[in-house]
């Protein structure tokens, strides 16, 4: 293979691999199971091919970037098949970190979404493949993109946890939660829910069970000819200091719509619209 190394300081003598080295898992496994400082190859465990020289890498590549153990097993795309594999490898309790900008779908559990989850696992982005110890999504935003191909993110049978990330493009054309479909409870935490259209309820997001927001933001999401533009749930609403701005309902709910009780604190409602009641 032909490339650059990309040590990580060489002029410091720091030869080990860096972010996009050509040497990353281009190996051969000539049954060598450790590098010089001892890491065993190949790393991720998950991957076949060890690095070239003398030391063992856990970077991957590809655009999405998902662990389900804070970086001993990583799995990488070009697109967001990545999240996919770590929810996949994943046991209850896990947490599932994502770096990056994950697109696309996947066919799966008879739809297709971006992701698909029946355990009971937390989501949380703003990360990079080099860190794995702190979040920071303003810095290191992780987008997860349906590209207007099926639903971002489906529950199904357990609670969702999900925070630091964008929601975007999902399309449900003959169904709801167009962003997020939660069969149990979920809470979002600086999730940012945007342009996800569904015909029936829920544009941004449908949820069956009891909804908790912490700041973040639910922007142009559309309910075709449903309720809940930005969020529809069957059961109680807590929010905090969430946006709820440009969501448009076709029958109740605009902004959102919550068939129990409400409980506001902070956030802010605007240019949200419906055309029957609850504009906001």
């Amino acid at each position: 293979v032909n490339g650059a190394p990309n040590f990580v300081d060489p002029a410091n003598d720091d030869y080990h691999l860096g972010v996009g080295s050509i040497a990353l898992n281009h190996g051969t496994d000539v049954g060598v199971l450790t590098d010089f400082e001892g890491d065993p190859r190949p790393l991720p465990v998950n991957t076949t091919s060890p690095d070239i020289g003398f030391d063992e890498s856990a970077l991957v590549y590809g655009d999405c970037i998902a662990t389900p153990n804070d970086g001993l097993w990583v799995y990488g795309s070009t697109d967001a098949s990545a999240v996919q594999q770590a929810v996949d490898a994943a046991t209850d309790g896990d947490t599932i970190k994502i770096a990056g900008y994950c697109a696309g779908v996947n066919a799966y559990g008879g739809s297709n979404q971006t992701v698909y989850i029946s355990k009971t696992l937390t989501l949380i982005g703003g990360y990079v493949q080099t860190d794995w110890s702190t979040s920071y999504p303003i810095t290191q935003p992780t987008t997860l993109d349906a590209l207007s191909s099926g639903r971002v993110i489906r529950f199904v049978g357990v609670d969702g946890d999900v925070s630091n990330l964008t929601v975007q493009n999902g399309n449900m054309p003959s169904s709801s939660g167009g962003g997020v479909f939660a069969t149990g409870a979920l809470t979002l935490t600086n999730v940012s829910i945007i342009s996800n259209t569904a015909d029936v309820n829920g544009g941004g997001a449908l949820v069956l069970g009891a909804v908790t927001l912490n700041g973040g933001l639910f922007q142009n999401n559309v309910a075709t000819n449903g309720g809940g533009g930005g969020l529809a749930t069957r059961s109680t609403l807590d929010l905090s200091g969430t946006q709820f701005i440009s969501n448009t309902a076709y029958t109740d709910g605009g902004g959102a719509y919550a068939n129990d009780t409400v409980t506001l604190n902070g956030g802010l409602f605007q240019n949200n619209s419906a055309y029957l009641e609850g504009g906001g």
